[in-house]
């Protein structure tokens, strides 16, 4: 029963932080589980708004309009900042950063309309910081990158170490013959000759 209660208690809580989409042409949120996801889906002709969380205690919400976080809208947003930084989430800390989604779409309403042109940008915006970030540590640390495909291209993947034997060990360690156009780069971006096996 208390179970029950766990999930009537979300829905409410979505359902009254997020009334306002009615007036956008948005339907009820209907439920759905994936694996180990809740989500709480609502759509109108141009928009989806999917809210959802994981089973595991403590698990954060997560927000997206058209598949983008809503909250890379305002990424210096302090509510928004400090809610994926606590590890103790409570349910009125969760009632806060629902509510602060919510006023973030009231001041973006275009996003509802279809136009998700500002968090578009502010995704870029917020991936090219992350990359020159990331670059930047590769730099400073001396760090590797190993990219490869593996099960005939299907997958892409990409690992860092810090040197060439590392490397060599990792996919020796993977034991995956399915492996194939491994190329290896510098912490400047510049690829190295590297044979494997």
């Amino acid at each position: 029963m208390a179970e029950l209660d766990f999930f009537q208690s979300i829905r409410k809580q979505i359902d009254d932080t997020f009334s306002f989409l009615k007036e956008y042409g948005f339907t009820d949120f209907s439920e759905k589980q994936l694996a180990y996801e809740y989500h709480y889906e609502s759509s109108n002709t141009h928009s989806k708004i999917d809210i959802w969380f994981e089973f595991a205690p403590g698990s954060p919400f997560w927000v997206t309009v058209n598949g983008y976080h809503i909250e890379t809208i305002e990424p210096d947003n302090p509510i928004i900042r400090n809610y994926h930084s606590t590890e103790d989430l409570s349910d009125s800390i969760n009632d806060q950063y629902l509510k602060e989604i919510a006023s973030i779409l009231k001041r973006n309403t275009a996003v509802l309309y279809g136009d998700i042109t500002v968090v578009e940008n502010m995704h870029q915006k917020l991936v090219a910081e992350n990359e020159e970030i990331n670059r930047e540590r590769k730099v400073r640390e001396k760090r590797y990158t190993c990219e490869f495909e593996c099960l005939n291209g299907l997958v892409v993947s990409e690992f860092e170490a810090n040197s060439l034997t590392e490397i060599r060990t990792s996919l020796i360690g993977m034991n995956d013959p399915s492996i194939t156009n491994i190329e290896v780069f510098d912490w400047n971006g510049k690829k190295i000759d590297f044979s494997f096996p």
